[in-house]
């Protein structure tokens, strides 16, 4: 009777541990602006913006609390050679992040002109993060 609930204590743990395929992925895009997400700590982000250059613009560094997120990558990804070019299109700017800590914060992405030096960055998107538990 013993080695029946440990085999099933085994196996059941071991069938919910391979239901599990790693950290659960949110993607985010500027079609979120303004959303509230609430996310478990250990979420990778996906941010996914289109590249603002056809106007002159450059993307300005996220800002967010580091206490709560984490940057782990930038990747610029030039539009599909596969399809018809549409002018204006430079592609997409895509972050990878991590909910690294329980805590709030805005996710905020900037764009501005390098010539124009008195000017204050304009949102591109902004976004509430939630972490939790």
């Amino acid at each position: 009777m013993l080695i029946f609930f440990f085999a099933v204590g085994i196996l059941g743990g071991g069938a919910a541990g391979w239901a599990k395929s790693g950290p659960q992925v949110q993607m985010i895009t500027d079609k979120d602006q303004g959303r509230t997400f609430t996310l478990p700590v250990g979420t990778k982000l996906l941010v996914e913006v289109r590249n603002p250059a056809d106007g002159g613009y450059t993307l300005v560094n996220p800002v967010f609390d580091g206490r709560v997120l984490k940057l782990l990558q930038r990747r610029d990804q030039l539009p599909d050679p596969a399809r018809p070019r549409l002018m204006g299109d430079f592609g997409k700017i895509i972050f990878e992040m991590a909910v690294i800590k329980e805590g709030t914060t805005d996710l905020i992405i900037k764009i501005a002109r390098p010539w124009e030096k008195n000017q204050t960055p304009q949102e591109f998107l902004k976004v509430r993060i939630i972490a939790g538990r």
